[in-house]
């Protein structure tokens, strides 16, 4: 997984964990260090193939890695602060305003960023937008997959969680979408 506006240790941000577990009395997962494929650089952050000893992006060696980081420190973390990766088997839980899809499985088709929400496809087979607090991770996805930051969200996604659907920006220009990948950049700091 990924970590994403995590106030106690915000350096961590863009960082990609391991699920251990998810804690039902806490409502949190508790992660540990990069997996085993991957290792995050100590000077840009970007995520490698543990097989590179260079970072892909500025060069920096994997040796200068922290110890923890080698051991696999742990993490308690909010589901929010948390970005599963396409393929994994979820559960719905903590909806108030469509009960009848609590306790549903279903697999994460992607992250969209822009509204903050999974794309989760249910066994009736429709594709719905999820806040992340009531998305939990049951079953990592069956292969092992390259991390990837940007997946292509479902093109009409059932907003189950709100009334209606998120505010969208209109982009009529190229100075538009620009402006708006800016903001969001800013915002979400990519």
């Amino acid at each position: 997984v990924e970590l994403m506006g995590y106030l106690d240790r915000p350096e961590l941000n863009g960082s990609v964990l391991e699920v251990i577990r998810w804690d039902e009395d806490s409502g949190k997962y508790e992660l540990r260090g990069v997996p085993a494929p991957y290792w995050s650089c100590p000077s840009c952050g970007e995520v490698n193939k543990r097989a590179r000893g260079e970072c892909n992006v500025c060069g920096g060696s994997r040796d200068g890695l922290a110890p923890e980081a080698k051991e696999g420190r742990r993490y308690r973390v909010r589901a929010e602060c948390v970005v599963l990766p396409a393929g994994t088997e979820v559960e719905v839980e903590g909806l108030k305003d469509f009960p009848e899809l609590n306790g549903q499985a279903g697999v994460v088709m992607a992250f969209d960023q822009q509204s903050g929400r999974y794309h989760v496809e249910l066994s009736d087979g429709v594709v719905r937008a999820i806040r992340p607090p009531h998305v939990v991770a049951r079953r990592a996805p069956p292969k092992e997959q390259e991390f990837g930051r940007w997946a292509a969200p479902a093109p009409e996604p059932s907003h189950v969680d709100e009334p209606e659907a998120p505010a969208e920006a209109a982009c009529a220009t190229e100075e538009d979408l620009e402006r708006l990948a800016e903001a969001l950049d800013e915002k979400l700091r990519l």
